[in-house]
């Protein structure tokens, strides 16, 4: 495959890649991203394609790409259960690493998904690259959630809805 963003990763996206600096983490997300544009795979990687948008922007109120996972956490809120575990599983990014791993084999890149460090320092850079950066979600409901690092390690999550 000779597009410009798969070799791009390809090379990027060595085994030895820790992902310590959120300038790994953004790289691999805006590449992903124009890969997914370039292959016209949207739909079929609409939630990577959402947390790469969230990252470039300083505020995400266009959440089409993550429809179903909206619904499910709009329903969650609304009966009001004391554990939402679709809400959890947004908050810990689990469909996006899930996402991400699976379009990392699908193009036989190096899955750094699966070692849990790697795939933490990811994570932690990622909602550091998106804190202050407020999602917001208007239809039966309205929600905003807001991540905010505390201190240098410790991060904040504010959900509030109406």
């Amino acid at each position: 495959m000779e597009v410009l963003e798969f070799n791009k990763l390809r090379r990027f996206l060595s085994p030895n890649r820790k992902f310590l600096t959120e300038q790994d983490t953004l790289y691999v997300l805006v590449y992903v991203r124009k890969f997914i544009e370039r292959i016209n795979s949207r739909e079929q990687f609409g939630v990577l394609q959402f947390y790469a948008d969230w990252a470039l922007h300083t505020e995400k109120d266009s959440i089409k790409d993550i429809d179903e996972i909206k619904e499910k956490i709009t329903d969650e809120l609304l009966i009001r259960t004391e554990k939402s575990s679709s809400l959890n599983n947004f908050l810990l990014m689990k469909d996006l690493k899930e996402q991400m791993s699976a379009f990392l084999d699908l193009f036989n890149l190096s899955n750094f998904t699966s070692n849990e460090e790697k795939w933490e320092n990811f994570r932690k850079n990622l909602i550091r690259i998106i804190s202050g950066c407020p999602l917001k979600i208007s239809e039966r409901m309205n929600i905003e959630v807001i991540y905010t690092e505390l201190r240098n390690k410790t991060f904040h999550v504010e959900i509030t809805y109406s």
